[in-house]
């Protein structure tokens, strides 16, 4: 009969564009010549048969087998409706992005008046049984490049009755200082800033004890300036006590806001946003911070013993100081100096009388761990029992066997190569 094959059939199915007028493949979605979005195929129906010309029918009589043909019409019929379809659901049916699960924010009416109370219970935020951290430090004059164990692992914290006192005058740590590039530059940046500007994330971790007298600032950054000089850009004071009230603070030029609030109250000051806790009995308090970046946004959290003060974001990448940029301009500058036990505290919040001023500590610190990477809920959970999840970057513990006093120097429990440099006058150990 027909020597017509199924590429053939294929290839001779055609449609107009209406719009042009150009010749399309029936399959074809959109005109390949005007774009023409052509309707979704609605199957296939033959084209009624017409016979060739000059052929005669066959003499009525006994009819020949027409079971071959009639076969590889429907088997055509159905690869082009099942094909059909097929484009159809691919083109016109495109893959849903996956949508990220909804967040719930929690918030309390009673936050103003929240305290934390050194307990033991487990549903409270409680101070631990142990003496206070500190950050590390390095010298001002010695740039290290040690690299770190990238799996440190965990380690449950001895001498926890150990712990570094700070005088409130004129004692702080500086920490190690690593050499980057930047932008085409050897740029300096303290170890917290390092961290923050290469990992994109980072958690500061300080046990430290604490009582409603306590004042002054644990962790604080600076550019280029150390006591008793003042600076004049590049300043931060990240954690402090002022009055009573354990204070984390952080400068956006894109402007922070809360996110999530816990057992602490938000804080708004001139420059900054944080979040603050009451401390109304002594004790010893696991206190961490934590920023990272994603999607664009900058979030900044704290934490004590285990529990969230309060979560805030900003709506720019890498937009605080710890990423560098530099209050109390909106500039990028590389933060030289990262510090503990001492902070400047112009237009900080509810640093009420103290500034502008540097803020030396007056309590005691008894450990101290870096990570490079934002600890989740069961890890916190895990630190906040005196025990360090695996992966630090520096953990320093305080001892006569990490800390020197006589020189002043304290070598991080992973790597000896990485030393906080003490300041002023010698700071005493107690065990």
């Amino acid at each position: 009969m027909f020597n017509i094959t199924l590429s053939e059939l294929l290839l001779d199915m055609v449609k107009i564009c209406p719009r042009c007028g150009t010749p399309n493949n029936d399959f074809s979605p959109m005109c390949v010549r005007c774009g023409y979005q052509f309707p979704p195929p609605t199957g296939y129906n033959p084209p009624p048969y017409v016979p060739p010309a000059g052929y005669t029918p066959p003499p009525f009589g006994k009819k020949k087998k027409s079971t071959p043909i009639v076969a590889v019409v429907v088997l055509v019929i159905l690869v082009l409706a099942i094909g059909g379809y097929l484009y159809y659901k691919g083109v016109f049916t495109p893959a849903r992005a996956p949508v990220a699960p909804s967040t719930v924010v929690s918030t309390y009416t009673s936050i103003m008046t929240t305290t934390v109370q050194p307990t033991t219970s487990t549903t409270t935020v409680q101070p631990t049984q142990t003496s206070t951290t500190v950050q590390p430090t390095t010298s001002t004059t010695t740039t290290v490049q040690p690299t770190p164990t990238s799996t440190s692992p965990p380690v449950t914290l001895e001498d926890l009755n150990c712990a570094v006192s700070f005088n409130g005058k004129d004692q702080y740590f500086i920490a190690p200082i690593f050499t980057t590039i930047l932008n085409g530059k050897n740029t300096s940046l303290g170890m917290f800033s390092y961290i923050a500007m290469k990992y994109h994330e980072e958690t500061i971790a300080v046990r430290a004890y604490l009582t409603p007298n306590t004042s002054g600032v644990l962790i604080g950054l600076s550019a280029n300036t150390l006591p008793p000089s003042s600076p004049h850009y590049g300043w931060a004071s990240l954690v402090y006590m002022s009055h009573g009230e354990l204070i984390m603070a952080e400068y956006s030029y894109a402007k922070y806001q809360l996110f999530k609030v816990g057992v602490g109250s938000p804080v708004n000051g001139q420059v900054t946003y944080g979040m603050n806790v009451s401390i109304t009995s002594p004790g010893f308090y696991w206190v961490v911070l934590e920023e990272w970046t994603n999607n664009n946004s900058t979030y900044f959290a704290g934490y004590i013993n285990g529990q969230l003060i309060a979560e805030l974001y900003a709506q720019a990448a890498n937009a605080s100081t710890l990423f560098g940029c530099s209050p109390p301009y909106n500039t990028r500058c590389p933060i030289e100096f990262s510090l503990i036990g001492t902070g400047y505290t112009e237009f900080w919040p509810m640093t009420n009388d103290q500034f502008p001023s540097w803020c030396p500590f007056n309590g005691s610190i008894n450990s101290i761990v870096v990570y490079p990477y934002v600890l989740n809920h069961s890890q916190i959970a895990q630190l906040s029992n005196n025990t360090a999840p695996g992966g630090y970057f520096a953990l320093f513990t305080a001892s006569s066997k990490w800390y020197n006093q006589a020189t002043g120097t304290w070598q991080a429990y992973n790597n000896p190569q990485l030393e906080l440099t003490g300041r002023g006058d010698s700071h005493l150990i107690t065990e």
